[in-house]
């Protein structure tokens, strides 16, 4: 019995101190954790606008030795499938995007992880001609201590520019 009443008040003592902090921080903003699959799109266009992942595009780029390097630890080719993964298998696919509220072909890389604020994943695609692109991404959401408001952060670069902000697609002219 003695051990339970010193139990209790530990744990009392420990939900007040918990309140205690909590009343340090209302005003403050802090990045959360989402470990839901994301995916970030890559869009291949012609200087005509013309995308170069398309199958019906006489000069698609479909059959070149397409690479991607990320974080620049690890090479992965490109798997041409109609099936893109549930979420949970990394890597590169040929799939779809909605852009404008129309599908159109694109590079999905299955997964990307939330970020640190400020942190950047690094994405090179290498083209198999010798040239590549960098693309780098930052997401990781923030939550406010005193409500109930989670924002969502995401920009794009493309080789070093700002590419795009509130979407994690790519536009990539070759």
């Amino acid at each position: 019995m003695k051990n339970s009443v010193f139990a209790f008040a530990i744990m009392l003592f420990g939900v007040v101190m918990l309140q205690s902090c909590d009343r340090n921080v209302d005003d403050e903003w802090r990045v959360i954790v989402d470990t839901n699959p994301t995916p970030v799109y890559f869009v291949v266009k012609d200087a005509e606008g013309n995308n170069l992942l398309d199958k019906d595009f006489e000069e698609n780029i479909l059959d070149s030795e397409l690479t991607i390097t990320v974080n620049e630890q690890e090479t992965m080719g490109v798997l041409i499938t109609e099936v893109v993964p549930d979420g949970y298998n990394p890597g590169l696919y040929l799939g779809s995007v909605k852009v404008d509220d129309v599908e159109i072909p694109c590079l999905e890389y299955w997964y990307i992880h939330h970020n640190e604020e400020g942190e950047r994943q690094h994405f090179r695609l290498n083209w198999g001609d010798g040239t590549s692109d960098v693309v780098e991404i930052s997401f990781y959401f923030t939550a406010h201590n005193k409500g109930e408001d989670v924002v969502c952060h995401k920009k794009v670069w493309l080789n070093g520019e700002l590419n795009a902000e509130g979407s994690l697609v790519a536009t990539i002219i070759k």
